[in-house]
Parts: C-alpha cells; structure tokens; sequence
C-alpha cells in the first residue's frame, strides 16, 4: 500500500500527470519503494488514500512518537532531569543561576533531540 510521506512546495509538478505550477505535491512512497511526487488530485485516483493531508500528518505523528520515545530511553534525559531535580533540591531559583547550572545537561540534551530529530526526519523541537 503506499504511503504519503509528507507535502512539499519545493516540488511543483506533478510526476504522475506532468501538471506544472502546482502550489505543491505530496510525497508518496509506492510499494516498490520508490518515491514520487503527486498533486493532489492524482495522490487520491493512484493511492486510494481519500484524505492526503490527513495522511500527511498522520505519518509525521507516527515518526514524532517514535522519535519522543527514543529519547526517552538515553541517558542525557535522564541526566537533565536528574540535573533539574538537584538544582530544585538546592532552591536554586529560577532565571540565570538556574540555567548556568543547567548549561552543559541542556547542551547534552539538545545534541541528541537533535541526532535523534535527524534519525526519524522531524524537527528537533518536535522531540
């Protein structure tokens, strides 16, 4: 079954019917593994798939939890909030104090939302 991957403006023609001009076109994976790019029109006659932004979004949803999840298990979230509990339990108030204290389990943090975000193809603030 294919799968819509995503919508893009960056390509505006259609590689099912040539149409050009197109404000954009989705991404869709077929079953041969190969990636095309349809208008909206031919994104449903081809795929069956009667919703492609829905689609869209559902897909990128899917790949935002499996991202949020594999973070969840490394050791720098684990640290950062480790590192966040000992500045409460030291009442270190909030502002510059607290986020000079938290500086390098932020950057720790923030390097593998990123490597992670890469991994899955999201937006690393998703993570």
């Amino acid at each position: 079954m294919a799968k819509v991957l995503g919508f893009t403006d960056e390509v505006t023609v259609c590689d099912c019917c040539g149409k050009s001009d197109l404000s954009g076109t989705f991404g869709v994976e077929l079953d041969d593994g190969a990636v095309v790019h349809y208008g909206s029109v031919c994104v449903k006659r081809n795929t069956g798939i009667k919703n492609p932004t829905k689609a869209a979004k559902d897909y990128e949803a899917e790949r935002v939890e499996a991202a949020q999840a594999e973070y969840r298990q490394t050791a720098e979230y684990r640290a950062y909030f480790n590192r966040q509990n000992e500045g409460h339990a030291l009442r270190i108030q909030p502002g510059r104090a607290f986020r000079d204290f938290m500086a390098d389990a932020i950057a720790a943090d923030d390097a593998a939302k990123a490597r992670i975000a890469a991994a899955h193809n999201v937006p690393a603030w998703r993570v």
